[in-house]
C-alpha cells in the first residue's frame, strides 16, 4: 500500500508541505517513524522539488512558492540538533 511520509518528521515540523512529502510504502513509513533519512537523499528531494516548481499546475506552483533548498537543509539540520536520529535508509 502506498503512503505519504514527511521527509523531515511531522513531529518536528508540525506542517504538511508538499516540499516535505515523499511517497513510500506503509511498511517503510512505519519503519522510518520519526527518523531523518540519510543526508544523501536531501539532494534527490531537492531535484524533485525543483521539478515541482516547473510544473504548470497552479496548486503545485503555489505550494512550492516558498521552497528554498537552503532553508530545507537548515530544517533538516535543526531536527538532528533536536534529537531526531539521522541516517535512516530503506535498505
Amino acid at each position: 500500500m502506498i503512503a505519504v511520509d514527511h521527509f523531515v518528521p511531522w513531529s518536528f515540523v508540525h506542517s504538511d508541505e508538499l516540499w516535505n512529502f515523499v511517497l513510500t510504502s506503509s511498511s517503510l513509513n512505519s519503519r522510518k517513524g520519526s527518523k531523518l533519512p540519510a543526508e544523501r537523499y536531501l539532494h534527490q528531494l531537492d531535484e524533485r522539488n525543483l521539478h515541482f516548481m516547473q510544473i504548470g499546475d497552479v496548486y503545485v506552483k503555489q505550494s512550492m512558492e516558498k521552497y528554498e533548498f537552503n532553508k530545507f537543509e537548515k530544517l533538516y539540520e535543526y531536527a538532528e540538533l533536536n534529537g531526531f536520529e539521522k541516517g535512516w535508509t530503506p535498505a
